[in-house]
């Protein structure tokens, strides 16, 4: 079942983003933002925005309170700071997050004039792009609570990942291999020298290509 993110600020002032629980179901609604199964209307689509700097959080807030359903998903990351070293979860596109919205029915140009939102994606502004329905269920299909956790079936050899909780944290790899113990060989750029790797699909990310 999809779950939208509440109007309600959480614990830190902040509405809580919307996961997937059920991938079963889909995450694509009819009718605008309250009139789910409308028979008249086309179904709701999802949409890229750009977000000011650092501002994605600020950006979804102001979304929801305008009725928008909105989703940031989000990756494990490492922070180091002194001689600690611990675990952040940071947007998995660092300046973006989607919203969901039927350009017929809904005021969608008000989107450009949130705080937080730079402008919505897309080729022209009269008539926003959405974004493919096989991209977002295949995204949505990757979160659990709003957080990407890759599976091996969603990695491959060759495509790009970052290593998330390694010595070499925060490095870029490639996928060379996967094995049948849930554990992937990667191959890490070290001085110049391709360094073979074997670690868990946890202690990496795929590297997200907008």
């Amino acid at each position: 079942m999809l779950v939208p993110a509440s109007t309600t600020a959480g614990p830190e002032g902040r509405a809580p983003d919307f996961c997937v629980r059920d991938t079963k179901a889909s995450p694509f609604r009819e009718g605008p933002a309250g009139n789910s199964g409308s028979a008249v209307s086309s179904p709701a689509s999802w949409y890229v925005v750009e977000t000011l700097p650092r501002l994605e959080h600020c950006a979804q807030d102001n979304l929801l309170r305008q009725g928008f359903t909105c989703f940031l998903p989000k990756m494990r990351k490492l922070r180091k700071h002194a001689r600690r070293v611990d675990e952040v979860l940071v947007p998995l596109f660092p300046g973006y997050a989607f919203v969901q919205f039927n350009p017929e029915l809904q005021a969608w140009r008000s989107i450009n004039g949130t705080r937080g939102v730079r402008r919505i994606v897309g080729p022209d502004s009269a008539k926003p792009q959405a974004v493919p329905r096989a991209a977002m269920q295949a995204l949505f299909d990757r979160c659990v609570d709003g957080i990407v956790g890759p599976s091996q079936a969603s990695l491959s050899p060759g495509m790009p990942v970052r290593l998330v909780s390694h010595a070499f944290a925060d490095h870029l790899a490639t996928v060379e291999h996967l094995d049948e113990k849930g554990r992937v060989s990667v191959l890490l750029d070290i001085l110049g020298r391709a360094t073979r790797l074997r670690v868990s699909t946890r202690n990496i990310s795929p590297e997200p290509v907008l």
